[in-house]
C-alpha cells in the first residue's frame, strides 16, 4: 500500500478534518437555530402582547366613544331646556314690563283721582248749610265705627238752603 496508501491517508485525514469541521459547523448551526427559534418564541409573545394591547386600546377607544355619544346627546338635551328656559323668562319679561305698564297706569289714575278728590273737597267748602249749621257739620265730621250705622243728618229741605259762600 505504499504511495497509494499514503494518498489515501491524506484524504482520509482532510475527510476526516471536514467531517469535524462540518459537526463543529452544524453544531453552531444547531445553537444558532436554537438561540434564532427563542428569540422567534420571545418574538411572538411581544406580538401577542402588543395585540393585546391594541384590543384593550380599541376597547378602550369604544368606551370613550360611547362617553362622546352620550355627552353630546345630553349637550343637546341642555341646549333643548337652556331654550326653554330662555323663552320661559322672556315670558316672565314681557309680563313684568306689562305690570310696570299697569302699575304706572294705576298710579296715574290714582293721581288723577286724587286731585280730582281734592277739587272736589275744594268745591264742597265753597257751600255752607244754613240754619244749624254746627250740628250738620258735627254730623258730617263725626266718625262711624266699623258695624256702627251712621248718625242721622240733618237732610236738607225747606227750611235749610245751601248759600254759595
Amino acid at each position: 500500500a505504499g504511495e497509494a496508501g499514503r494518498g489515501f491517508a491524506v484524504v482520509a485525514d482532510l475527510v476526516s478534518a471536514l467531517a469535524m469541521r462540518a459537526e463543529e459547523e452544524a453544531k453552531r448551526a444547531r445553537d444558532q437555530l436554537t438561540v434564532t427559534q427563542e428569540e422567534i418564541i420571545s418574538a411572538v409573545a411581544k406580538v401577542r402582547t402588543v395585540d393585546g394591547a391594541f384590543e384593550d386600546i380599541s376597547a378602550s377607544v369604544e368606551t370613550v366613544h360611547g362617553f362622546v355619544r352620550q355627552i353630546a346627546a345630553d349637550s343637546e338635551a341642555q341646549s333643548v331646556t337652556l331654550s326653554q328656559v330662555r323663552s320661559a323668562i322672556e315670558a316672565m319679561d314681557g309680563v313684568t314690563q306689562q305690570n310696570a305698564a299697569m302699575v304706572e297706569e294705576s298710579s296715574a289714575a290714582a293721581h288723577k283721582m286724587s286731585a280730582q278728590a281734592k277739587r272736589l273737597a275744594g268745591e264742597a267748602r265753597r257751600f255752607q248749610l244754613a240754619g244749624d249749621a254746627a250740628s250738620v257739620a258735627a254730623s258730617v265730621a263725626a266718625p262711624v265705627a266699623v258695624g256702627e250705622a251712621p248718625a242721622r243728618r240733618t237732610p236738607i229741605g225747606k227750611n235749610t238752603r245751601l248759600l254759595a259762600a
